[in-house]
């Protein structure tokens, strides 16, 4: 993908409104509201969840790109659609990979490898993993019989 900013045809507020941000925040919700505390004694386990919002195109998918005043408007197999939302307190970013379906394999690939990568990244800094991970439950414990959203316990 060029380093250009890119859009889609594809109507923005339609695209937004069948992906990613509420989709995504009740899956950390639903995810957050099934956690129980681990038994004294028992260490959590290392539970990461990512969530790759994709949406796969049956047809084609065109990128519209400006340079210099002008638009090139080309095919393209994957983009990257990015939204940020500003509330009062904060701003939330996030990402939609477009793909078209003759492209899925290779996209799959791509989130494999990147999965992978995680994964030696956080195997090689364990210990700060676990040092993460306790500081979270501190965090949970002390306010364990309010109700707090997710973003209150993992915030800053």
């Amino acid at each position: 993908m060029s380093h250009t900013k890119a859009h889609t045809l594809v109507n923005a507020k339609a695209l937004w409104n069948i992906s990613n941000g509420p989709t995504t925040e009740s899956s950390i919700d639903e995810h957050y509201e099934n956690w129980t505390f681990p038994r004294r004694g028992q260490e959590e386990p290392v539970n990461i969840q990512v969530y790759y919002p994709v949406l796969v195109l049956q047809g084609e998918l065109f990128q519209a790109l400006r340079r210099r005043n002008r638009l090139i408007i080309r095919r393209a197999e994957h983009i990257q659609y990015r939204k940020q939302l500003w509330s009062v307190n904060r701003k939330d970013s996030y990402q939609l990979d477009v793909v078209t379906l003759g492209h899925l394999p290779r996209y799959l690939n791509l989130v494999d490898q990147e999965i992978d990568t995680l994964k030696r990244r956080l195997q090689r800094h364990q210990s700060v993993v676990r040092e993460s991970i306790s500081r979270l439950i501190g965090n949970a414990h002390r306010v364990r019989r309010k109700r707090v959203n997710w973003r209150e316990l993992f915030g800053p």
